[in-house]
């Protein structure tokens, strides 16, 4: 009966110090407000994510965040020539030291041939670049001040023919976004944590003597 409460009380430290996660873009990271929706304007405000656009020729790039909490994606589109490039970028800023973890999903399409598309995420200044399609998992160790992000790149090429221009298209979907800080006991739970130690420390000796 003893031993049962010695591990009931150790369950109660492991929930106390467990961090708290949550698959979906909320907390720090909320992607509204404002409401979810499409947007294409350059320098939007998405909850705690800043949507900006670079482009240049007949390009255009946009940010959905109509799943939200679930997900978000956005989108990169190049027409035309090599002058046409497009690069779309959602990123925030890390309130505090954790681990992230999300989920990708990247695609691209072209009409035609020499475009390029790429889909990168970054931690501050290092990134990791996909140029295919490309579907998995990612993770970051943050701390507070860090800059995290994702981005889509696409850059127009040569024509189809017929009279139909080139067109480079890339988008990415980010899903399963979790936040776990690094978990920093209290003095309160360095206490109860002592506290099973000792508890497990006299039932031993006891069942020592009693042997």
């Amino acid at each position: 009966m003893k031993t049962s409460v010695a591990a009931l009380l150790a369950l109660t430290l492991f929930a106390a110090l467990a961090p708290d996660a949550r698959a979906d873009f909320s907390g720090d990271y909320a992607l509204t407000p404002p409401p979810g929706g499409l947007s294409t304007a350059n320098n939007t405000s998405a909850g705690a994510w800043l949507f900006t656009l670079h482009q240049g020729g007949a390009a255009n790039g946009s940010l959905d965040t109509t799943n939200a909490p679930a997900s978000f994606n956005i989108q990169a589109v190049a027409i035309g020539t090599f002058n046409s490039i497009t690069s779309t970028l959602a990123y925030a800023n890390v309130p505090e030291a954790g681990t992230i973890t999300f989920d990708y999903d990247f695609t691209n399409v072209q009409l035609g041939t020499g475009g390029s598309a790429n889909f990168t995420y970054t931690q501050n200044s290092t990134p990791i670049v996909f140029s295919g399609n490309a579907t998995g998992s990612g993770s970051w160790t943050v701390s507070q001040g860090d800059d995290i992000g994702f981005s889509v790149f696409a850059q127009g090429g040569t024509a189809v023919g017929l009279g139909f221009p080139e067109q480079t298209q890339s988008v990415v979907t980010i899903s399963n976004f979790a936040f776990a800080p690094t978990p920093v006991p209290e003095p309160s739970e360095f206490a109860l944590g002592a506290g099973v130690l000792a508890l497990g420390v006299a039932l031993a000796r006891r069942r020592l003597r009693t042997a």
